[in-house]
């Protein structure tokens, strides 16, 4: 029964896909740590871009975090700091400039991964979670600002990488 579900659910892909409705297209980060902290991300194509759904928990309450797509993939030991820099392909933050974020001209001034520069930082409830979903203009699923192959990582308000994982294709 399962078998004919996933069929279903293919054929309904694939057939959507071939209609235009370009939502078919996902990928998905499930983000761990040694922290405590969670976190799913579900990226879908729309007509404005890229859909963006997160939720996370385990989050110290009411505190924010930085979020950012990185360059590299997290490594099979889950070293989050192995992820290299933030995604930036445009090259906005080279080295000797100052770095400001503006998110009502983010594709002159901000990284392409600096989602939390772009649409604010993860700002925990007072029970340890966050949830939001947004449209970003800027990422897609081919090409220069491709998201697949890279990674999500969830910083401390000081920088320090909390927890970190690959963004994947469905």
């Amino acid at each position: 029964m399962k078998l004919i579900s996933l069929a279903i659910a293919a054929l309904a892909a694939a057939s959507a896909y071939a209609a235009g409705d370009s939502s078919a297209i996902m990928a998905t980060a499930d983000l761990k740590g040694t922290a405590g902290i969670s976190a799913h991300f579900e990226f879908s194509e729309t007509d404005a871009g890229v859909s963006v759904t997160v939720s996370a928990k385990g989050l110290a309450p009411r505190q924010q975090y930085p979020y950012h797509i990185h360059q590299k993939l997290v490594p099979a030991n889950g070293d989050c700091t192995a992820t290299g820099g933030h995604l930036d392909p445009d090259r906005i933050n080279v080295s000797g400039k100052p770095y400001k974020c503006d998110p009502m001209s983010a594709a002159e001034t901000c990284e392409l991964g600096d989602l939390s520069g772009i649409h604010g930082n993860m700002t925990a409830s007072n029970s340890g979670t966050f949830a939001a979903q947004y449209e970003d203009s800027l990422l897609a699923f081919s090409g220069t600002n491709t998201i697949l192959g890279h990674s999500l990582v969830i910083h401390s308000a000081s920088g320090v990488r909390l927890v970190c994982g690959n963004i994947v294709a469905d």
